[in-house]
């Protein structure tokens, strides 16, 4: 449980951690993906362009019914990195993904003041890349 409130020292931590998060190319575990049907998920895990033909995502769950149940997942924003913890979906290419030129604001947390322990978690938002996911060939 994220506890802590966010103060001007988590304010620098939130402003470094995303520059760096801005810094990477590419899908990037929190980014949005908009399915073919419309519905919205979130990047949940990312397998990189040098896995070839394996390379794309697994998004968060991506059933409605499921996310309402059980929330989208949680994000933890790291020093240059997201990660979630939570349900994933089926592997989508990254073959399928087009960057779009929008962006969504997306919850995350992080450890108030970067002291790591229980219940010292500081809740935040930040925008997020939105792609678009193709149907497959």
């Amino acid at each position: 449980m994220n506890t802590a409130t966010l103060d001007a020292q988590d304010a620098q931590i939130l402003a470094d951690r995303t520059l760096k998060l801005d810094a990477i190319e590419g899908p990037r575990c929190g980014d949005y993906l908009r399915m073919p049907d419309g519905e919205l998920a979130r990047v949940a895990h990312v397998y990189p362009a040098d896995w070839d033909e394996m390379a794309g995502v697994q998004p968060n769950y991506t059933a409605s019914n499921w996310r309402e149940r059980f929330g989208e997942g949680s994000y933890y924003l790291g020093n240059g990195y997201v990660s979630m913890s939570g349900s994933l979906g089926d592997w989508i290419a990254a073959s399928r993904l087009t960057l779009t030129e929008e962006t969504r604001e997306g919850s995350a947390w992080f450890f108030h003041r970067d002291e790591h322990r229980a219940s010292n978690g500081v809740n935040v938002t930040l925008p997020f890349r939105v792609y678009e996911v193709s149907d497959p060939a």
